[in-house]
């Protein structure tokens, strides 16, 4: 955070501090805001991550407090968080595990120096006894590894001599941890180049035969069996010595024992041996390039002069940061990838999609579309902050082009008009007042004087409101906006004195940050600490404590939602007029039904004929890429042009405001294809999609492919469609609907004939359910890891145990459960109805006397209690310098 060591009251306006409920629309053109060149001027710039709480306690500060106050986005951070959930969402995290065990095998205090020179010999002795047949069939993997040609085996052999000085063989290697994921990608690229060797190098441990295979910790992989069934044979014999035999299952500790005593050097082989694994490190590495590019690019920006500082951020704004998307988009469609995955090259005639040879083809190429969509479209909408809030977009202005700064004016000019106009009705249009409060930014102090000079201003340059805002953007944006030469480096260094002067091998964050209030450090590096004291928290309470009412009054709940699909709220079904007819929502005026633009699915608007690739919905919107269409035969096929991508990706905002069947959008099915399945005039493409029905309804399409809805937003598609439960129907407490109940009356309006097998899987697709099988060889992996790396992969490791659980107990808990479930009597039925009958008499009764009591208290009385006597229960005094929960008891009117 920068602005000196002024205290948080000078950073609020003077036209803020009376009340901010004033300044909207064209009545906060009223306000005298303050030169930008007054010392009495100042603004805060908060450089930090995307932490949610976090953001909003900063977002409240500025928009209730009224600080003039603005959050930006630290470098790393939205391009690390883009890189990892796009791991997640492509089902990548197992593959990058057992990536980060074969980095990190020449590794740790189990590999001494010794056993390093022992895995050493034993390569030299496995090489020298192999023949020149063997030495030509590596040659050329060990060429594809390095990108260099090898004539002959000898020219191979001499190839693999110079391997043995590499560093991955000579235990030089820097260690892997999952928490600088930049820092594996380049791990990643090194391990690849090297993989042959190093494949053949576990290789050699396991075949060696020799003297130094006697070691304790090489050779414990020769002390037990080499699979992990989970069921067995009783009496522990193998399954082919006892035929016939009745299968036993393991217990989770028997599990354990036959995995671990494989031994970590067979589940490095185990992983060195896997191609698969070879083609996920090639795409991790080579889709996720362009973002490690332009974090390099960001960093250095930011070491720069002034200058050059402000025009990155400037550019920024302008949609730069889109090239990195298209190149992301680029290499994942292109063919060089597919070809250094080793996939099955473009074939004449091509190979039907059902041919059994292309099973892992198809398993590769549906890994690189979701890791690449995802990837692409996590990165985009992190930017889409710099081009559409205030006041990072007024950065535009700072551009040294003059066509660069009219073009973000004019996109100014269209963000502030539309606010303004919203303001002016958001009286009469509730609608309206709820977007507004999804917005949040306008709410804000720096915000809205930014709103406000370039209204007086007209949106012409060289007017004096135009030229504040600049000035003002230069003095906000001029610093850096990376944290790692300032937070990271002295955390490192408080991390660095704890590991000398503790035992522990970590330190909980608030407690480096007690310690960094206290450390000479601190002082040294002129780094000032302005900690708030119990006084200053004291002289708040008249201004936000019992006069003003508590926070949830007043806009707290609605802070930082522009962009988040999951807190956008929808109109309820008694709120709207709905259509008696399957026409969906489109009288709600509501963007929200663009929520089935799932993220990597493909849909075709009707009306103009265009096809689009979704990159995500956030909040009212989703980002779509063109695609273009060929038929060739009888077959249409879509696919993405990289080359016909502009700065902005040849990319588009799609909204939807129905999901009757009568939308114009229309869900694609289609099959993916590898380049062996491409007809002819494809080739040049690394994969195309082959299209089944481009008319599918939007609703059904997407709820098959994974459509996940929350409570709210599974309600209204039922009352739309006419769904209506019967009362008492549903599986909750007293027979309440719960959100299982609406997802299985939609699925059984859409598809009322569909076998049990679909209408599961479609549940648990709107539930959220339907996750994927994690490999249980997640938890003995994770035992031979770092605390670090351990922490990175805590949630496979948690879902590993979820897996495990189920196999080894759930046919017996299954069994025990269908047994003692019995049917209600109807009885039991009739005296909970009675029951239920005679508790909501009680309620209205109690009610009624609560209104009679609370009449009879005399009003001074009732100003004295908290909210005026409107509060009853449980409840935080969050501004009061106590902070306590307090408890009312008296009765409270209706």
């Amino acid at each position: 955070m920068t602005g000196g060591t002024k205290g948080l009251d000078f950073f609020i306006p003077q036209w803020a501090r009376p009340t901010r409920d004033w300044c909207k629309g064209d009545g906060s053109l009223d306000a005298e805001l303050t030169d930008v060149d007054d010392p009495s001027w100042g603004v805060l710039r908060v450089v930090c991550d995307e932490e949610g709480v976090q953001n909003k306690a900063l977002h409240f500060l500025s928009s209730y407090v009224g600080l003039r106050l603005a959050v930006t986005p630290e470098t790393c951070h939205p391009k690390w968080n883009a890189f990892r959930r796009a791991a997640d969402h492509s089902q990548l995290q197992f593959d990058l595990m057992r990536l980060t065990i074969a980095c990190n095998y020449g590794h740790g205090t189990r590999l001494t120096g010794e056993r390093a020179t022992n895995r050493r010999l034993m390569l030299e002795s496995y090489l020298s006894k192999q023949s020149d047949a063997w030495f030509e069939d590596i040659s050329a993997e060990i060429a594809e590894d390095r990108g260099i040609d090898v004539a002959d085996a000898q020219s191979c052999r001499a190839l693999v001599e110079d391997f043995m000085e590499c560093p991955s063989i000579r235990k030089r290697g820097d260690y892997a941890k999952n928490k600088s994921w930049f820092g594996v990608l380049n791990l990643l690229t090194l391990l690849k180049n090297d993989w042959t060797i190093l494949r053949e190098a576990s290789n050699a441990i396991l075949s060696d035969d020799t003297d130094s295979a006697n070691d304790d910790d090489i050779a414990e992989h020769l002390e037990g069996p080499n699979n992990c069934d989970v069921s067995q044979p009783a009496g522990g014999a193998p399954e082919s010595d006892m035929p016939g035999a009745p299968m036993r299952p393991m217990s989770k500790s028997e599990f354990f024992k036959a995995y671990k005593s494989k031994g970590s050097h067979q589940m490095y082989c185990d992983v060195m041996n896997d191609p698969t694994l070879r083609a996920s490190a090639e795409l991790i590495t080579r889709i996720s390039r362009p973002l490690h590019l332009r974090y390099q690019f960001d960093l250095k920006s930011n070491q720069k002069g002034l200058d050059e500082i402000l025009e990155w951020n400037a550019q920024r704004s302008l949609g730069s940061s889109f090239a990195v998307v298209r190149d992301i988009m680029k290499v994942t469609v292109s063919p060089g990838l597919s070809k250094v995955m080793r996939m099955s090259p473009p074939c004449i005639p091509p190979l039907p999609p059902d041919a059994a040879v292309l099973d892992e083809d198809f398993i590769l190429i549906g890994k690189v579309f979701r890791f690449g969509v995802h990837l692409a479209g996590n990165f985009a909408w992190s930017e889409m902050l710099h081009r559409l809030t205030l006041p990072l977009a007024a950065n535009a202005l700072l551009a040294g082009n003059e066509q660069h700064r009219k073009r973000g004016m004019s996109r100014l000019k269209k963000m502030v008009e539309a606010i303004f106009t919203a303001e002016n009705l958001a009286e009469e249009r509730l609608d309206l007042s709820s977007c507004l409060k999804d917005l949040a930014f306008q709410e804000e102090s720096f915000s809205r004087e930014i709103m406000i000079n370039l209204k007086r201003s007209g949106y012409k340059f060289g007017q004096p409101g135009t030229t504040q805002v600049t000035k003002a953007m230069t003095k906000f944006s001029g610093g850096s906006s990376s944290t790692k030469e300032i937070l990271e480096s002295t955390f490192g260094y408080l991390a660095h004195i704890v590991a000398k002067n503790s035992t522990n091998k970590s330190m909980a964050m608030s407690n480096l940050w007690f310690y960094l209030t206290t450390s000479s450090f601190v002082r040294a590096s002129g780094m000032l600490q302005n900690i708030p004291s119990q006084s200053d928290w004291v002289a708040w309470l008249p201004r936000y404590g019992f006069q003003s009412g508590l926070p949830s009054d007043n806009m707290f709940a609605n802070y930082n939602r522009a962009f988040q699909g999951s807190k956008t709220k929808i109109p309820k079904a008694d709120d709207v007029d709905i259509p008696r007819n399957a026409q969906g929502g489109a009288k709600t005026q509501s963007a929200a039904a663009g929520v089935f633009f799932l993220r990597g699915q493909i849909f075709w608007d009707s009306r103009s004929n265009d096809y689009f690739l979704s990159l995500g919905f956030h909040g009212w919107c989703a980002l779509g890429v063109h695609l273009r269409t060929a038929v060739i035969g009888n077959q249409m096929y879509v696919f993405h042009d990289s080359g016909q991508a502009d700065e902005t990706l040849g990319s588009d905002l799609l909204f939807n405001f129905s999901f009757g069947e009568d939308t114009k959008w229309k869900f694609v099915t289609h099959t993916l294809l590898p380049p062996a399945c491409l007809p002819e005039p494809l080739h040049h493409f690394g994969f195309a999609c082959l299209v089944h029905n481009h008319q599918e309804w939007i609703l059904r399409g997407t709820i098959e492919n994974g459509l996940f809805l929350n409570m709210q937003r599974l309600k209204q598609v039922c009352h739309s469609l006419q769904i209506k439960p019967a009362p008492g129907s549903g599986s909750g407490k007293n027979g309440a609907l719960k959100k299982v109940d609406w997802a299985k009356l939609l699925v059984a309006h859409i598809w009322p004939n569909c076998n049990q097998d679909f209408f599961t899987k479609c549940v648990s697709n709107l539930c959220g359910r339907n996750h994927e099988k994690v490999d249980i060889a997640v938890l003995a992996m994770a035992a031979e890891m770092d605390l670090d790396n351990k922490d990175a992969f805590k949630n496979l490791q948690k879902h590993a145990e979820h897996c495990l659980e189920e196999r080894v107990f759930g046919p017996g808990r299954s069994s025990v459960i269908k047994k003692t479930e019995t049917p209600k009597p109807a009885a039991v039925e009739a005296d909970q109805k009675k029951n239920r009958k005679a508790k909501e008499q009680e309620k209205t009764a109690k009610k009624k006397e609560y209104d009679r009591l609370f009449d009879l208290t005399p009003s001074a009385l009732k100003a004295l209690l908290p909210g005026g006597g409107e509060i009853s229960g449980v409840f935080w005094m969050r501004f009061h310098p106590i902070k306590k929960f307090w408890r009312a008891d008296y009765p409270i009117g209706s």
